[in-house]
């Protein structure tokens, strides 16, 4: 599983994202942002992340996603 902040300096999240589902196809990718627009979740799913999270999260909220997803 992999965190990933979309808006980071230099490379962003989406950027990130792809470098990572090139080279690790079983991988979690989960995009982490501070807006909840549909823009930034259209973008999210555009790079292949499974999941989006509005931060700041809940580390419960975390917790559940990945219970859900081992399931």
């Amino acid at each position: 599983m992999a965190l990933v902040d979309l808006g980071m300096p230099g490379m962003n999240g989406v950027e990130v994202a792809e470098r990572l589902r090139a080279e690790h196809k079983n991988l979690l990718l989960v995009a982490v942002n501070g807006y909840s627009g549909e823009e930034s979740r259209r973008r999210a799913k555009e790079a292949h992340f499974d999941e989006y999270v509005i931060k700041p999260f809940d580390p419960e909220a975390l917790e559940d996603l990945l219970s859900r997803r081992a399931r």
